[in-house]
């Protein structure tokens, strides 16, 4: 009797396909306009005011561009967001008030959509699975909430989407063409902000790794770009020591979970006699005590993933947050280990591995603003996790 119902319905849906992708296509992008319209009128996904929303950086941005406009020099850490604050800048050069930087990052946010879609596709050979990594991504709360603010999230999540999928793209051309519209998308990604340099080296790598050379070769490509980005880091690391913007061993020595969250700090063995403001005194501290910083890297990471240690979340917020993760997360996990050899996936994996590196060795954030810049692309595995699960039931039904 059920399949005596369910053999038409599969019949319908493979006779209707293009109805039920523009459809869904349809549904998602109504629902990402809707909730963009309900945040800009009221506020009601972030802070509860209407129109555009400022953070705890936004002052940064604003006055770098107006420091660019009127050619001043910068001050603090606006050099390490060139790439949000030039696009402040142009708005202002134009004529257009910040209200357009938001447009901006809602075209943005529109394209990487759709480089979802193709990058979905491509991997798992289903145009369903492509629009479905595109709808979640834009119907996703935590992640539309941030299209509305100035701030570099909404930006650089778009671009680290559009980053994986030029890498993608380029490596499966291996044009010249290709590889320099990528590489203009990846340094103007790292340009956004500071953690955005790692898809740099990524991009080198699976550069190096498409090319039909002989190993040894690859071997020692790989080894000269990890060693230049090495260096490029140290140097990076000495002059902003200088200027005394970060002190790098203080980051594990302080036991710091959270930024700004004195309660959840780890302890940590201290050392009076690395020097603070050396850039190497990191590196010294992690031989000196690998297991600690080990287990402090590991508890920022779940910090970042889960909510479960945030005293100051509301239980709705939490249970909220893990309905939303959770299945996103196991079938993530399962999309990586289903398609693990796929180049794809190799891409996504390493830009998410990376950044949640970088989390390890700093901190987590209290507005889990670090998560939403991989969100996507978790996202994005987490919808071709689900493309062996459906296959099995659209092979059940049939057999049925």
């Amino acid at each position: 009797m059920f399949a005596q119902k369910i053999n038409p319905f599969i019949v319908w849906v493979q006779a209707n396909k293009k109805f039920i992708y523009f459809a869904l296509i349809s549904l998602f992008i109504s629902c990402f306009l809707y909730l963009n319209y309900i945040n800009w009128t009221s506020g009601s996904l972030c802070t509860g005011k209407r129109g555009i929303q400022y953070g705890y950086d936004a002052a940064r941005y604003i006055n770098g561009a107006e420091r660019i406009l009127t050619n001043e020099p910068f001050v603090e850490k606006e050099n390490r967001y060139l790439g949000y604050i030039l696009l402040i800048a142009l708005n202002k050069t134009i004529g257009f008030d910040l209200s357009f930087v938001l447009l901006f990052q809602l075209i943005f946010a529109s394209f990487a959509s759709f480089t979802l879609y193709d990058l979905a596709r491509l991997i798992t050979k289903s145009r369903i699975i492509g629009i479905l990594a595109a709808g979640v991504y834009l119907i996703n709360p935590f992640i539309v909430q941030w299209h509305l603010f100035i701030h570099t999230e909404s930006l650089y999540s778009s671009l680290l989407v559009i980053s994986a999928w030029a890498i993608y793209k380029s490596t499966q051309v291996n044009t010249f063409n290709s590889y320099s519209v990528a590489s203009l998308i990846v340094i103007y990604t790292a340009l956004v902000r500071p953690n955005g340099w790692v898809v740099i080296p990524i991009f080198l790598c699976f550069i190096i790794g498409s090319q039909k050379v002989n190993l040894k070769i690859k071997l020692t490509s790989f080894v000269v770009v990890m060693f230049l980005f090495s260096l490029f880091i140290a140097c990076f690391l000495i002059f902003n020591n200088r200027v005394k913007s970060v002190k790098t061993a203080d980051l594990f020595m302080s036991g710091q979970v959270i930024w700004g969250h004195t309660e959840l700090k780890v302890a940590m063995p201290k050392e009076c006699c690395l020097g603070k403001n050396n850039s190497f005194s990191a590196i010294k501290y992690v031989f000196k005590h690998p297991v600690s910083v080990i287990k402090i890297g590991i508890i920022r990471i779940f910090t970042e993933l889960f909510p479960l240690n945030r005293p100051y979340l509301s239980t709705k917020y939490i249970l909220r947050f893990l309905f939303f993760m959770l299945p996103a997360y196991f079938f993530a996990v399962i999309g990586f280990l289903s398609f693990r050899r796929n180049r794809g996936v190799l891409i996504l994996s390493s830009i998410i591995i990376l950044h949640l590196c970088i989390i390890a060795i700093t901190f987590s954030d209290q507005e889990f603003r670090f998560l939403i810049y991989i969100l996507p692309l978790i996202y994005l595995l987490t919808a071709i996790g689900i493309t062996p699960f459906l296959k099995k039931v659209l092979f059940l039904l049939q057999k049925n």
